[in-house]
This record gives structure tokens, C-alpha cells and sequence, in this order.
């Protein structure tokens, strides 16, 4: 099978399935099913000559045909494959983002926040948020020196000097 000379394409039909046949091009030979349906060519590559054997390729052109016999359009069942497949692909990947998130600890969170943010902030907006979010676990003075506690309703005093006011005279 070779393309004629001067022709973009030449098919060589099937004498067993009527409507398969081999599309020669200058650069490959395919299997493709051809028919009608509403009056409309309806033409579909099955797929290369190298990859399909030739009762494959009857078998799909037995089954296409048999779809067009239904009044079913065997390209737009492939595109509501493919548009189906890659919502599909789209949930999924829905998901794994989703179940990422979850997973991600507050804190890596809290940081890539930051990260994200910063560079419209100020150093002062940012020391602030820094501040926020460091570890627990160490007591914050909140305004107040440190060595100044607190008394039992709370009002900050200054730490007890080792010599009292009565001492200086």
C-alpha cells in the first residue's frame, strides 16, 4: 500500500467490512471507519495500521457501526469519554489538594501565609504577625519589663527591690 502519486490520501477499502479501510498518507497508514448517519459522512481513525491488526480493526468497525446504527454519533461518545475522564482527573486532583490542606500542619500553614504576604506588609505589620505566632511555652511580658509581675487582681507592679523606700533616709 503507497500513495499514489500527486494525492494527499488514498484509502484502500476491506473486502470483509464494508466500511473499514487503510488511509495512506504521505506520513502514516491508518485504520478508519467510515458511514453515514443523518446523512452526515461520519468518518473515525480507528487508529495505525502498526499498532492495530486487522481483526481488531474489524471488530471496531463492527462495533462503530452497530453505534450508528443506533442513531448514536460514535465521535460525540468519544468526547463525552474524554470530557468525563478529565473531570474525573479534575475531582481527584480536587481531592489530593483538598486532603493536603488538611494534612498540612497550622503552623506550615500560619508560615506560607506569611511568606505569601509579606511583601505588601511592613516591617512592623510583619514583626506583629511573626510575634503572633511563636511557640507557647515562655510566659510574654504584654507591654511589661521583665522581673514585673502581677498582683492578685492582675495590675502589674514593679519587681520588689532588695532595699525598700523605709531604708533611705
Amino acid at each position: 500500500m503507497t500513495l499514489p502519486e500527486g494525492q494527499a490520501q488514498s484509502f484502500f477499502w476491506d473486502t470483509d467490512a464494508p466500511r473499514l479501510a487503510v488511509r495512506v498518507t504521505a506520513g502514516a497508514k491508518s485504520f478508519i471507519f467510515e458511514s453515514k448517519l443523518n446523512r452526515q459522512t461520519v468518518r473515525v481513525t480507528i487508529g495505525d495500521i502498526r499498532t492495530w491488526t486487522l481483526s481488531a480493526a474489524r471488530d471496531e468497525a463492527r462495533r462503530l457501526q452497530t453505534m450508528i446504527d443506533q442513531g448514536i454519533d460514535p465521535r460525540q461518545e468519544k468526547r463525552d469519554r474524554i470530557v468525563e475522564a478529565e473531570t474525573k482527573r479534575a475531582e481527584a486532583e480536587a481531592k489530593r489538594i483538598e486532603s493536603e490542606r488538611i494534612a498540612t500542619p497550622a503552623l506550615d500553614a500560619w508560615q506560607a501565609y506569611l511568606a505569601a504576604r509579606a511583601p505588601r506588609w511592613s516591617q512592623s505589620h510583619i514583626g506583629d504577625h511573626a510575634t503572633v505566632s511563636k511557640e507557647g511555652g515562655e510566659q510574654r511580658t504584654k507591654g511589661r519589663h521583665p522581673g514585673d509581675s502581677e498582683d492578685a487582681a492582675g495590675h502589674s507592679a514593679p519587681a520588689a527591690n532588695a532595699s525598700s523606700g523605709a531604708d533611705r533616709r
